[in-house]
């Protein structure tokens, strides 16, 4: 074999994704580093309003409270003087229980907007380790750094993962007739939960995802094989051998839109980035005759691709 790789064809998707379309993510940060090179290249998307969720049963709590608009008011917690809720990431917080109740409310509604709106939504789970709070034994989407003896620690079956995501996907077709839905799993490795720890957790979440593809209508994108399995390379990760490098990122990325975009959108991808690379470019001499023609360019391709595609997003 002359190659060092194990080459790993993803097939083409049944959903197609253009520039026209709109996408969600929600899940782990993967969903994140996705979402932003989605925006790179001109696709409208949006991703995790509720911040980094890596356990299925928070993120479908989010998925459920936000659509059936459930009270939220037992959910908040203090920690030092900040006010934090038990099922959303660190980020979302405010310096007081009704400020955080109303910003809570507002996205929530606003996300319900988006999945109105949107074609696909990509749900990444990250792990199946769950923290359990010991006063209702919910399981938390972050311990928002209280003490440990408030909670428990397990790793969650998968018959009780599915049974709560069965009856998601019928409340999401039912809300949401025309949202497609993927399910992936992160490759970032959980290294503080211990790795064959780790491996036990992925081993949950591949075989829940394909059980709720195979049963509920679903499709499944293989992020997590293709660093995995077919990289398999610590040169593709960053320095804390954790997090996938940006050209491993990348690298899926292109897989993703081979398997979701057509040649002409792909075709497209390209000439928006460009766009975008020559937008941000500062030159060194920018009054020079050279940078001005440069400048006068990039906006005109700009113009040109605006009218061929108007519903690019130019964020």
């Amino acid at each position: 074999m002359n190659s060092f790789i194990l080459p790993f064809n993803v097939s083409q998707s049944s959903i197609r994704i253009s520039h026209s379309s709109k996408i969600s993510f929600v899940g782990s940060c993967f969903s994140d580093e996705i979402s932003k090179l989605a925006i790179l290249h001109g696709l409208n998307a949006v991703s995790n309003p509720f911040g980094t969720i890596f356990h299925p049963i928070p993120i479908a709590n989010n998925l459920l409270h936000s659509i059936n608009n459930n009270t939220i008011e037992k959910e908040i917690i203090q920690s030092s003087d900040v006010y934090l809720s038990k099922f959303l990431s660190s980020k979302i917080f405010a310096s007081s229980k009704e400020l955080l109740l109303d910003k809570i409310v507002q996205l929530r509604r606003n996300f319900v907007k988006e999945l109105k709106e949107s074609d696909v939504l990509f749900i990444t789970f990250g792990t199946a380790w769950g923290y359990h709070l010991k006063e209702n034994n919910q399981i938390v989407a972050n311990c928002h750094k209280l003490p440990q003896d408030q909670f428990t620690k397990d790793l969650s079956e998968i018959e009780y993962m599915y049974d709560v995501w069965v009856e998601l996907l019928k409340l999401l077709k039912s809300e949401f007739p025309q949202l497609k839905i993927v399910f992936t799993i992160s490759p970032v490795r959980h290294s503080k939960d211990g790795l064959i720890e780790n491996n036990r957790s992925k081993s949950r979440l591949i075989e829940l995802a394909h059980l709720l593809c195979e049963n509920c209508n679903a499709e499944y994108f293989p992020s997590y094989e293709i660093i995995i399995d077919e990289l398999r390379d610590y040169r593709f990760y960053k320095k804390d051998r954790i997090h996938p490098s940006n050209e491993a990122v990348e690298y899926v990325w292109n897989k993703f839109m081979n398997c979701f975009l057509s040649e002409d959108s792909i075709e497209l991808c390209a000439k928006v980035l460009k766009v975008k690379q020559g937008l941000s470019h500062s030159p060194m001499h920018p009054d020079t005759i050279q940078s001005k023609k440069h400048k006068l360019k990039v906006l005109s391709d700009l113009d040109k691709l605006s009218k061929l595609c108007p519903t690019i997003n130019w964020k």
